[in-house]
């Protein structure tokens, strides 16, 4: 309970009253300090961490009595922890600044990528990350997070005017977490084939399928 340390003087009685304070949520972390005709509400405590995360604003109902008074008076001071930063939350920072992956047509037809397509954060804290990808390609790929990593998935084949008239493909992957000042960036560059072809003893094929390829007689 917070006391007042003097006396004030309600109007329009004209009398002397000692008046006394209570905090009725939160006591643990607030007190009051009186100061002429005005109170103030301290931070006296450190407020837990889960009730820091877990609400944008909490209530402190403080309470003002007298002995002589059958009721007594109540007023909310609202509390806003909306700008508050998660004490120990660092800004997730990825291991490299880009990662190289590699496209390949396979000769059965199919589409794979290789190369650096699992991506790793310094400090490993995958649970308590959120990641998104970005890039003019990204519906053809994901992020799949497993073996304490996060892997790039190829979902479905690149078009063919993609494969043979872009060099590589540009994907943005960011990592966000609750409380962090900073979110974490890093680009995967997707070398794709180009006009790859292939050369034979009497003929080269430059196509994506070897069922579909044009001969070339040398």
């Amino acid at each position: 309970m917070c006391y007042w340390p003097g006396y004030l003087t309600i109007s329009p009685y004209n009398k002397v009253i000692k008046v006394t304070f209570s905090i009725v949520d939160y006591s643990n972390y607030f007190s009051c300090n009186p100061e002429s005709d005005k109170l103030n509400l301290v931070l006296s405590g450190n407020i837990p961490d889960d009730i820091l995360t877990t609400n944008s604003y909490i209530l402190v109902p403080i309470q003002a009595s007298r002995a002589t008074a059958d009721y007594v008076g109540t007023t909310v001071v609202v509390v806003d922890l909306s700008n508050i930063i998660e004490p120990g939350v660092s800004s997730p920072v990825f291991a490299s600044s880009y990662y190289l992956v590699t496209y390949t047509v396979n000769e059965d037809g199919s589409d794979s990528i290789s190369g650096e397509t699992s991506i790793t954060l310094n400090d490993n804290d995958y649970q308590n990350t959120n990641f998104s990808l970005a890039g003019e390609y990204r519906t053809f790929f994901e992020l799949d997070y497993s073996n304490n990593q996060i892997n790039l998935i190829l979902l479905g084949d690149l078009p063919e005017d993609v494969l043979y008239n872009t060099e590589f493909a540009l994907l943005t992957v960011t990592a966000t977490r609750n409380g962090a000042e900073a979110n974490g960036n890093t680009v995967i560059v997707i070398t794709l084939p180009g006009e790859q072809c292939t050369i034979g003893s009497n003929f080269t094929i430059c196509s994506r399928f070897s069922y579909y390829s044009k001969f070339i007689v040398l």
